[in-house]
């Protein structure tokens, strides 16, 4: 990257009015998403040292936190993203796509007068569609695949550069929604025998991994 996001993030601060949420660029998205990923696989190494003084059932416990943190990683990421390209195509800054006739941003006529005669759209533009996005979820397959269209960026496509297939991208997305949820809700325990899945640091590297390169080719796609 060849300016400094972290230094662009920080110049911010919070001069806008509390009231106006902050917005960023796609770079400054992608930045921010890359960090917290950095952030999640440092604790590998505090699994290390779980590990080796036997405290094993502490161990998973951080490797099932690193799931429910990757998930809610990915999902903010979607969040932004989705925000700044429905202010994109708002501002006709970039090409609607065929779908975007079936956004669920659904600005209501009060709204649309109101960011039209706005002398601060874009800070009115995120407070309006701030409420509007923040209660979405978009992890489960099918959520992925409708959100992604309403950004204009091919899901299938998309699963090819990440899994090589698209049969294996949506199992990926299957299963690691389903685990997802149940250490989130369940405490990883099953409703069968209400025993804890055993986890694996390899399996949660492969995931993080996974969800780290869907968010390359999302940003890459979006950059074209």
């Amino acid at each position: 990257m060849s300016f400094s996001a972290e230094k662009s993030l920080g110049e911010r601060g919070y001069e806008k009015t509390r009231f106006a949420p902050l917005h960023f660029s796609l770079e400054e998205i992608k930045y921010r998403f890359d960090k917290d990923i950095e952030v999640l696989k440092n604790q590998f190494e505090t699994v290390l040292v779980l590990e080796s003084q036997q405290k094993h059932r502490e161990a998973q416990d951080v490797l099932r936190s690193q799931i429910v943190f990757c998930e809610g990683v990915f999902d903010f990421f979607l969040h932004e993203v989705s925000k700044l390209v429905a202010f994109e195509l708002f501002t006709e800054q970039r090409k609607p796509v065929d779908s975007f006739s079936n956004i669920k941003l659904t600005l209501n006529v009060g709204e649309l007068k109101y960011l039209l005669g706005s002398e601060k759209t874009e800070e009115d533009f995120y407070t309006i569609v701030n409420s509007k996005f923040s209660a979405e979820t978009y992890m489960s397959r099918d959520n992925l695949s409708t959100q992604l269209k309403i950004i204009g960026v091919s899901f299938k496509d998309v699963l090819k550069d990440t899994f090589g297939s698209v049969a294996k991208g949506k199992n990926f997305l299957q299963d690691f929604h389903i685990r997802r949820n149940q250490i989130a809700h369940q405490m990883d325990r099953s409703h069968l025998n209400s025993e804890q899945t055993p986890i694996d640091s390899q399996y949660v590297k492969n995931c993080i991994d996974n969800i780290s390169n869907l968010s390359d080719s999302i940003f890459s796609k979006l950059s074209s």
